[in-house]
């Protein structure tokens, strides 16, 4: 029947009730036992960050001490590379294929274009000159400040 009265105690047999209690009794001691292992979880994580922190307290004051002549008796240097247009010149004739190829055929365009990418090669000219040396010396003829025929394709 749909009527909530029939399932009240006395509609159970007293061995029904005997096992829903015995489950019941049974579910709590699983959930007593998934609680006392959640919340010891919790407390050896609160733990463990406690020791954490306290480590890591003395390992940077132990880095620090360890360290802090070196870096305090480092002199800096700053490095700073002088533009003589050795490496960021750009000439038209140069890229003229690559200017047809986009389609850039005005003389003010290319002009424009070419000053862009001397820009950018400046920002760029220590990779640049390192790379161009590299490249330079990788043949016996000839030395670091030119390339020779197989020396630019490998460029």
């Amino acid at each position: 029947t749909n009527d909530i009265t029939a399932f009240t105690p006395w509609f159970f047999s007293h061995e029904q009730l005997r096992e829903f209690s015995q489950d019941m009794k049974n579910a709590l001691i699983v959930i007593k036992t998934t609680a006392q292992m959640l919340s010891s979880t919790i407390l050896e994580g609160f733990e463990d960050r406690r020791r954490y922190r306290t480590f890591s307290n003395e390992l940077i004051n132990t880095s620090w001490q360890g360290n802090c002549t070196t870096i305090l008796a480092r002199k800096v240097r700053t490095e700073e590379d002088i533009d003589d247009g050795t490496f960021t010149t750009v000439r038209k004739e140069q890229v003229d294929n690559e200017f047809r190829r986009l389609g850039i055929m005005g003389v003010a365009e290319r002009d424009e274009e070419c000053a862009k990418l001397k820009e950018v090669l400046k920002t760029r000219i220590r990779d640049v000159r390192r790379i161009f040396q590299f490249y330079a010396a990788v043949s016996d003829s000839g030395g670091i400040t030119e390339l020779d025929h197989q020396e630019c394709w490998k460029f």
